[in-house]
């Protein structure tokens, strides 16, 4: 069932179009994520759907209250949301008890318990609640904001960026707290960031901005391994995109011939694999013969990334390659790409390596 729909909403300052008649609906329990680029539009639609922005057009309903359209404009104190921004915006000269009863009664006869109770749901401290916002973590500070948005049940849940000031591990561990306490309340939510990773582990659902306009919404692994457009796939990570001839149910490429689903399309088209889909297996004495094994794939490491647990590996495809020697004149001679690789077993600069592709590539639509 749709729990917040948002139809043909615009929103312009001067002669810049921030919305293009956004169309979008996110079901009730929900976690939807918006991202995209900056100035791509995604902090002016969570404005809008806050109540801190009126849209110049369009609507925009929450379960099944119209807050927006046009004629009527229900102001962001009686939307019944509640929302976490980038640094919380706790009141400083208030303890973390009182910063997350600020939105309780006073009269409330359990407000002190149910203070404490919401403390215990984001997995802080309870002897904490005597102190103030600069004598906590960041983390804390970001708990204290949750605590303190849920306090009055709303209905909607807004993050602006609640993870952006953290370090790295906060970032996961708050990720995980923020989306167990929602599942348990079955509260829908929007998230509004620019991080990628964050998006894919977060949501149920992932909207992708550019330009004002909406390009895609779907799963995570949908928009991840099934993007509307090149732009769209680097967007959402590293990508390696080709030209290709599209037979059935393959594609063949300067990577060598893949499984695709090319939805009954013959003849040249546009394709993206995703790093992890490559594998690589050292060549020992040098390129094969070309009459060896026509339908391989050769290239030579030209770059090794530590990053860890996970590195990057850089390719350069063999002009000498069997396959590739017949793209040599085309735009996929000498294509240069990334690998993802364990640390524990890194090819050296300058090996050679047979590769080889796991799934099936990604047919771009020809209107894209």
């Amino acid at each position: 069932m749709t729990f917040l729909c948002l139809e043909g909403v615009g929103k312009v300052y001067g002669t810049t179009v921030a919305l293009d008649r956004i169309d979008l609906e996110v079901p009730a329990g929900n976690r939807m994520a918006i991202v995209g680029p900056s100035g791509s539009g995604k902090s002016t639609l969570l404005r809008v759907v806050a109540g801190f922005e009126m849209p110049d057009s369009g609507r925009v309903t929450l379960d099944g209250q119209v807050l927006a359209d046009g004629a009527s404009f229900v102001p962001a104190h009686r939307r019944e949301i509640g929302i976490v921004s980038q640094d919380g915006a706790l009141f400083p000269h208030l303890s973390v008890a009182d910063n997350i009863g600020f939105g309780i009664d006073r009269d409330v006869p359990d407000r002190t318990e149910r203070v404490l109770r919401l403390m215990d749901n984001v997995e802080l401290d309870r002897r904490l609640s005597g102190r103030r916002p600069h004598e906590l973590s960041g983390g804390q500070q970001q708990r204290v904001a949750l605590a303190r948005a849920i306090a009055r049940n709303p209905k909607l849940m807004l993050f602006d960026e609640p993870f952006s000031s953290l370090d790295a591990g906060l970032r996961d561990s708050m990720r995980k707290v923020i989306a167990d306490v929602l599942q348990a309340a079955g509260m829908t939510s929007v998230l509004v960031t620019h991080d990628q990773v964050e998006a894919l582990s977060f949501a149920d659902r992932i909207a992708i901005l550019q330009d004002g306009r909406l390009v895609q919404v779907g799963t995570p692994r949908d928009v991840y391994f099934h993007p509307k457009d090149p732009r769209t796939a680097r967007f959402l990570g590293e990508a390696i995109v080709l030209p290709a001839m599209l037979g059935d149910g393959w594609v063949e490429c300067g990577l060598g011939r893949i499984s695709a689903d090319t939805v009954g399309r013959r003849g040249p088209g546009e394709i993206m694999l995703r790093p992890d889909q490559l594998c690589l297996e050292p060549v020992a004495g040098g390129l094969p013969a070309s009459g060896s094994n026509p339908t391989a794939c050769f290239g030579r490491i030209t770059a090794v990334e530590f990053g860890g647990a996970v590195c990057t590996i850089g390719i350069s495809l063999m002009k000498g390659s069997p396959l590739a020697a017949s793209y040599s004149d085309g735009p996929a001679a000498n294509v240069d790409f990334k690998v993802r690789g364990l640390s524990i077993d890194l090819p050296p600069i300058g090996e050679m390596v047979r590769i080889s592709v796991l799934g099936q590539a990604h047919v771009f639509d020809r209107t894209t």
